[in-house]
């Protein structure tokens, strides 16, 4: 029975360390601005001039999203910066980061390039086993932008 009760102890006190690492985290990425409202950021190769107005992947967003834009260090381009503005609704579908993260590369690759690139759309090969675990790999880096 003491056994038990020790256990019971031990796996109690295992649960409240994680819950508060968890609590600590959520608390501490809030607070160094990794969290919902905090910046999100990409250097464009484009001059501040030529980014004169918000992209329309970022635009689409509305007034949900805070942008500002300002000359990278070094004469290196432009700073596009996205945020959600504390209080916006943010979208309920899948992960508002990844949204927000997602409209940045969009909006880089549209003032750099002139269109959206799309790796995981070639039409001139086909969907095969073989290559099923790179098509899956594309998919989930379009999320985090990393494979």
């Amino acid at each position: 029975m003491a056994r038990k009760t020790a256990t019971v102890v031990a796996m109690t006190s295992v649960a409240a360390g994680v819950a508060a690492g968890t609590v600590a985290r959520r608390r501490r990425s809030t607070r160094d601005g990794s969290g919902l409202h905090g910046w999100r950021v990409v250097t464009v190769n484009r001059s501040p001039e030529q980014v004169d107005r918000t992209p329309e992947p970022l635009a689409v967003l509305g007034s949900a999203v805070e942008v500002h834009t300002s000359a990278a260090p070094g004469d290196k381009g432009t700073e596009l910066r996205a945020r959600w503005r504390p209080g916006a609704e943010v979208p309920d579908d899948g992960d508002p980061l990844q949204v927000l993260r997602s409209a940045l590369r969009q909006s880089k690759q549209l003032l750099e390039v002139g269109w959206v690139l799309e790796p995981d759309h070639n039409v001139t090969t086909q969907e095969t086993p073989l290559n099923a675990p790179l098509r899956r790999a594309v998919k989930a880096a379009r999320g985090e932008g990393l494979l």
